[in-house]
């Protein structure tokens, strides 16, 4: 009745499943890296515009 999988199905899931969650979680790692790189970047140029320009307003 239990019906045994072919040899070479059970060779090949466990790396397969593996490898599957393994290029998951580096795609979320790399993700969040690049959400966290982006925001950092863009916050600090957010805040060097607003200081040049606060700036050469208050020259004029």
């Amino acid at each position: 009745m239990f019906m045994e999988p072919e040899r070479g199905q059970q060779q090949n899931w466990k790396p397969l499943h593996l490898g599957i969650y393994f290029v998951r979680i580096l795609g979320l790692l790399i993700s969040l890296l690049d959400i966290s790189w982006i925001h950092r970047l863009s916050w600090e140029k957010l805040l060097e515009d607003c200081f040049l320009r606060h700036s050469l307003c208050l020259q004029f």
